[in-house]
């Protein structure tokens, strides 16, 4: 695993400068290898993202602030990427896309995701209005990101579907597992 292997042993032989450089290298070594593989999920998530019609956000309940999000939400929402970053950066004002008999629901459901404790996963359906026409319904995953020792950090899903009785393609993908998402819920 490129993020947790240690250094290789170094001969006793060197100096501590010399011992020190080489570690180093070693290091930097390391970190170039783990930045790749980084960079090499983020590419296949968005292209998940994208082939699977879905949306994946992370969020610091902390700071109340957004991490990342994928730029398929945007298409889900009906919105244009400048629209989707204002509301994600100020979610309490996502009222107006919201249908009318949801937004209580869903405003209820935003703020009590502080909550959520890590390991356990919940969902959310919605209907959201584009351009005020068309319907559409939504199904939102979310779980506490059981790494973070301090409950900050949630990741979560956006998936459209079309009847509320129809399987969700997201669900199956975060309750089994799938090494391009890295992550799983139960």
């Amino acid at each position: 695993d490129p993020l947790t292997s240690k250094p290789e042993s170094l001969p006793d032989s060197l100096g501590s400068e010399d011992l020190l450089r080489e570690e180093n290298a070693q290091l930097r070594a390391q970190l170039a290898k783990a930045e790749k593989y980084i960079d090499h999920q983020l590419y296949w998530r968005q292209e998940l993202s994208k082939m699977l019609k879905i949306g994946f956000w992370e969020w610091d309940e902390i700071t109340r602030e957004p991490i990342s999000y994928s730029p398929e939400m945007a298409a889900l929402l009906g919105l244009d990427e400048a629209h989707l970053h204002k509301l994600f950066h100020n979610p309490d004002e996502c009222g107006p896309i919201l249908h009318a008999d949801d937004r209580q629901r869903y405003l209820e459901h935003l703020h009590s995701r502080a909550t959520l404790k890590p390991g356990v996963s919940r969902q959310i359906d919605y209907r959201i209005l584009v351009d005020q026409h068309e319907i559409r319904y939504l199904r939102e995953f979310e779980q506490a990101d059981p790494l973070d020792g301090i409950q900050g950090i949630h990741h979560g899903g956006l998936d459209p579907f079309k009847t509320r009785s129809s399987r969700s393609n997201l669900a199956g993908l975060l309750h089994q597992g799938h090494p391009l998402l890295g992550v799983g819920l139960s």
